[in-house]
């Protein structure tokens, strides 16, 4: 045993003394073993950096797809070349790409909320879904033996709307005189794109109807709220708009009371739809006329329904063909003729003509102070083509509907018309079709948004 012991003991101090032969060469093995370790931390790092910048190539895919399902005239197959030609063109350095995919479809707000309304897959779908896939070549791993290269894949989704900044608070400011549900006659023509709308229903405040269910379409309930209001106003307050007959009567302006609300601010958007229709058919909200056009008044008063409330965006779209040819008998306390004897309201520059007055009224809710801050002000000149009254018709007034409404606007980039040939070029916003008009707004209005994986 002693024997043994000692044995033992001379043959560890004999390794102890072999600088040049077992320890090297365990030194050696752990060297090699260290290097590989470090080659594949290398590699590791180097395949990690390239997995994210391939998700972030990705997300970009799926947001242009999505932004392409908002434009006008959108399709699935639209999106999805928009979001192929992304992935195509920004693509992820030092990576072999392998493969990209691009799909839409029609996800329900009761799997994901905040989602605008879809009809299916491929007609009006809401969401872009975008798949990748690229190779990463091994570089120091080969050390260890694996010649790679390693493999990558990423997917993300977007949807078209619900990506706002903060809840939107809209109302839609909308012409209802006489004018508006005249048929075109004498060489005057609409351009309403998608409407179906034809024969009898062809008329500016049909294709004004169908607009707004563009906007629709792109709103995100319960967080974007929306309500319509109508000059002229009412003697009461509309509890059945949608009855297929006259909503009501008729008063002067600035009568006390008076009601422009067609439909209050909702959340759910159901009695706003059957005002004005889904798809091509025909809203149940009629135009009335009775008196004049004179929208400063609605401005006004759809400036004070707009809740103040903080964190919240007010938005107002007034469509109108901007004449302002009310005559002092459309305005309470005024004489009969076409003379304007009309006192001014309170708030409005006394000497000031109709159009004026529209203009100012705008321009205090864009610089409106509260929790909800200044209003954005859209102004829509909608005019029929061939219709020159928007050069002249402004009651005792020195500007023209065109200059009106060009200024009703917060800044040019929300100003639009239908016919630049009347109003004259809008380079920043050139289209001419009021339907396109209004899914232009939507698309200002809100932006899209990636989804939770998995989505």
């Amino acid at each position: 045993m002693i024997r043994s012991m000692s044995f033992a003991i001379s043959l560890v101090r004999g390794l102890g003394r072999d600088t040049n032969g077992t320890i090297g060469i365990m030194a050696a093995v752990s060297m090699l073993m260290l290097l590989g370790i470090a080659a594949l931390t290398i590699d590791m790092g180097n395949l990690y950096a390239a997995q994210l910048q391939l998700q972030a190539a990705t997300n970009a895919a799926a947001m242009a797809g999505a932004n392409a399902l908002i434009a006008p005239g959108a399709t699935a197959a639209s999106a999805q070349a928009a979001a192929s030609n992304w992935a195509t063109t920004y693509k992820v350095p030092n990576v072999t790409m392998t493969g990209v995919t691009a799909t839409t479809s029609c996800v329900g707000s009761s799997t994901v909320s905040g989602l605008p309304n879809c009809t299916s897959a491929t007609v009006a779908p809401n969401v872009v879904t975008v798949g990748q896939t690229a190779t990463v070549p091994a570089l120091l791993a080969k050390i260890v033996g694996f010649q790679g290269p390693f493999t990558i894949s990423a997917k993300a989704s977007a949807s078209k709307a619900g990506g706002t900044a903060v809840p939107l608070n809209i109302i839609f400011v909308l012409d209802a005189t006489q004018s508006m549900s005249q048929v075109p006659s004498g060489g005057e023509t609409i351009t309403c794109t998608g409407s179906g709308l034809k024969g009898n229903n062809l008329t500016p405040e049909n294709c004004a109807l169908y607009g707004i269910q563009q906007v629709l379409a792109v709103m995100v309930p319960p967080e974007d709220q929306i309500s319509l209001m109508v000059f002229p106003g009412y003697k009461s307050a509309l509890t059945t708009p949608c009855t297929k007959t006259t909503p009501g009567t008729v008063v002067p302006y600035y009568t006390s009371p008076i009601y422009f609300t067609v439909v209050p601010f909702s959340t759910t958007y159901s009695t706003l739809t059957e005002a004005v229709g889904n798809g091509a058919t025909l809203g149940c909200f009629q135009a009335v006329g009775g008196d004049g056009s004179y929208v400063s008044e609605t401005i006004a008063a759809a400036q004070a329904a707009f809740p103040q409330t903080k964190g919240t965006q007010n938005v107002m779209i007034i469509m109108t063909d901007g004449q302002a040819n009310a005559k002092s008998s459309d305005v309470a306390g005024g004489s009969t003729g076409s003379a304007w004897t009309k006192a001014y309201p309170a708030g409005m520059n006394s000497g000031n003509g109709e159009c004026t007055q529209s203009v100012t009224a705008a321009t205090s809710a864009s610089k409106a102070t509260g929790a909800a801050g200044g209003t954005w002000v859209y102004s829509v000149a909608y005019v029929m083509h061939g219709e020159t009254a928007e050069t002249t018709n402004c009651a005792n007034d020195t500007i023209t509907p065109c200059t009106e409404m060009t200024n009703i606007a917060s800044d040019p980039t929300r100003f639009f018309t239908t016919d630049s040939s009347v109003c004259g070029a809008n380079t920043t916003n050139p289209a001419a079709d009021l339907p396109v008009i209004l899914q232009e707004i939507s698309y200002t209005l809100n932006k899209a948004r990636l989804l939770p994986p998995g989505s």
